[in-house]
């Protein structure tokens, strides 16, 4: 196996890819589109691919992993030190073939499809939560400016908003 690194800045639809074949030098570079970067890494000797962790990153990592490469994801809070200039697809590439050089950033490991799942579940009722939170945080707030007041807590809340509104003599306007 050639010592070849593969660095490869990850977007919605036209990926950078980057080529070093020794440290400290890029052999090629290619934008590529979604379905063709998935044909190039299929076509390439097993390297090695580093990318930034990101939300996608872990997909790419498992498929690129599956084509015999060994994939790498690096923390980006760590790589951008290492993009000169202007933050450009091609630089960030480059930032991250330079950032792989230091051994002292380690690696994020690849997440797997349950992994993800799970946390994807988490993140969902998250945001529901706070969804939630909000809406009642809103009610209280509004209902406070005519004089009602709530403890807080979300057991209660709903069912006592819905006595006030059905109650024909509460202090709140209908409107």
């Amino acid at each position: 196996m050639k010592n070849t690194t593969i660095a490869i800045d990850l977007a919605k639809s036209v990926f950078e890819v980057g080529i070093s074949d020794r440290p400290g030098h890029v052999a090629g570079n290619h934008r590529l589109s979604r379905t063709e970067v998935s044909a190039f890494l299929a076509a390439q000797p097993p390297a090695t691919v580093i990318m930034e962790a990101c939300s996608s990153s872990h997909y790419w990592g498992r498929k690129f992993q599956g084509f015999g490469h060994d994939v790498k994801l690096l923390p980006p809070f760590y790589v951008r030190p290492y993009v000169q200039r202007s933050k450009t697809d091609r630089t960030d590439v480059k930032g991250m073939l330079e950032a792989w050089r230091n051994s002292d950033i380690r690696p994020v490991p690849i997440k797997t499809e349950s992994q993800q799942q799970l946390t994807s579940l988490h993140r969902v009722r998250s945001t529901w939560m706070a969804a939630r939170t909000m809406r009642m945080n809103s009610a209280r707030g509004l209902l406070r400016e005519f004089g009602i007041v709530f403890p807080a807590g979300a057991a209660t809340l709903p069912d006592r908003v819905q006595s006030l509104i059905e109650d024909a003599d509460s202090a709140v306007p209908m409107v």
